[in-house]
């Protein structure tokens, strides 16, 4: 692959992103359940992870060829351009993602190490079940509601409760946290065994491989913010029950916001129950509105149910499919490319692989413009030197 190709892809894969992005947008604006909300946006990461996988191992559809009636001395100028922007760019971009990939690294290996660091925590001292809807109340209850024990672990430098899972899941709580109440208590281990039993940590993970590849898109951080959002949305839900007294979960956030500190991720890379300052104002806001209506329709009877939700796979049919389509929208940078064919040649690595086992795939230009432009600029540098 050139330079030139490069930064064709490149250009391609970016709008290509954020097409995707919006897609998934559109379609959790479309519903108001935030489980299927989770699941759009985990999809939608692994959806840019086989865009960039695409962009590089398939050919891509040539819709527009705006290149094909420029003359070859223009032509060769521009790719003289080109070819230098497209080192630029991957130099710019590979400095990025390595940084990003660095900085991952730092993280998970001082939570591993915080980790070791913390001790048990005796779950004797945790509250009991106190209703149907709690999920952790002992050992054998948690394995046949959910599957999952997580390890119960306790620190006195931690500020808020978190929970991570790269082998084992566990839940770290603050040592001096466990003088709240049990109801206090109770919420803050359903929001958290919420967590992980939904899968969040693997969804972070996959967020943050999509992060240091697309370092760079300001949408892919802004789809990042909104499934954290999401994620808390789901939890926040799941802590309070149905019915559940959504007046005491706030004061529950407040005193954890009150311990935070304003303005500080307590933990940045991990799933922790306080978060950045403007996620817990939403997240207040959103319960806030919620006891309101739950008010309201206790004013009223009978109560009016909600209509039909659509089917969750539905969304994740019609995001997959508008992805697809998403995928093959390319920006005809390239000034070399051939105007005789609607699709680009098969890379080579992957048109190697599938020559190997006997499939037959095109891997070259039907007619290559690149040997006209190459003969055209060796033409002028043996000029400027005689």
């Amino acid at each position: 692959m050139t330079a030139v190709h490069f930064l064709e892809r490149a250009v391609s894969v970016t709008l290509q992103a954020g097409l995707i992005v919006a897609v998934t947008y559109w379609l959790c604006r479309a519903t108001d359940d935030e489980r299927t909300h989770c699941r759009l946006w985990s999809l939608c990461s692994l959806l840019l992870l086989a865009d960039l996988a695409a962009a590089f191992l398939l050919p891509h559809l040539r819709l527009f060829q705006p290149w094909a009636a420029v003359n070859t001395r223009t032509v060769s100028e521009l790719f003289v351009l080109e070819r230098q922007a497209g080192h630029a760019v991957f130099v710019v971009w590979l400095c990025g993602a390595l940084g990003a990939a660095g900085l991952l690294m730092t993280q998970s290996i001082r939570m591993l190490r915080f980790l070791r660091s913390c001790e048990p925590l005796d779950q004797n001292l945790l509250p009991p079940l106190v209703d149907s809807t709690s999920v952790l109340s002992s050992a054998a209850v948690a394995r046949q509601r959910t599957g999952i024990v997580p390890i119960l672990l306790q620190s006195p430098v931690l500020p808020v409760p978190v929970c991570w899972q790269w082998h084992r899941p566990c839940i770290v709580l603050p040592s001096d946290l466990l003088s709240l109440s049990d109801r206090d208590l109770t919420f803050i281990l359903r929001h958290e065994h919420e967590h992980l039993r939904t899968g969040h940590p693997l969804q972070v993970f996959l967020q943050r491989l999509v992060e240091i590849v697309f370092w760079f898109h300001p949408m892919v951080w802004w789809a990042s913010q909104q499934a954290a959002l999401s994620r808390e949305f789901l939890c926040d839900d799941a802590a309070i029950g149905d019915g559940g007294d959504v007046a005491s979960y706030l004061r529950t956030m407040v005193r954890l916001v009150e311990r935070m500190g304003p303005g500080r991720d307590p933990a940045p890379g991990v799933l922790s129950f306080g978060g950045r300052t403007h996620m817990i104002v939403e997240r207040a806001d959103r319960l806030a509105r919620r006891a309101k209506q739950t008010s309201q329709s206790d004013e009223h009877s009978p109560l009016q149910r909600p209509g039909p939700r659509r089917p969750a796979w539905l969304s994740v049919a019609a995001q997959t499919a508008l992805a697809v389509l998403a995928m093959s929208v390319s920006v005809p940078v390239n000034v070399t490319a051939s105007p005789r064919s609607v699709w680009s040649p098969w890379p080579a690595w992957s048109a190697a692989a599938l020559h190997d086992v006997g499939v037959t795939v095109r891997d070259y230009e039907v007619y290559d413009r690149r040997l006209e432009v190459q003969d055209l600029i060796e033409h002028q540098a043996s000029r400027d030197e005689g």
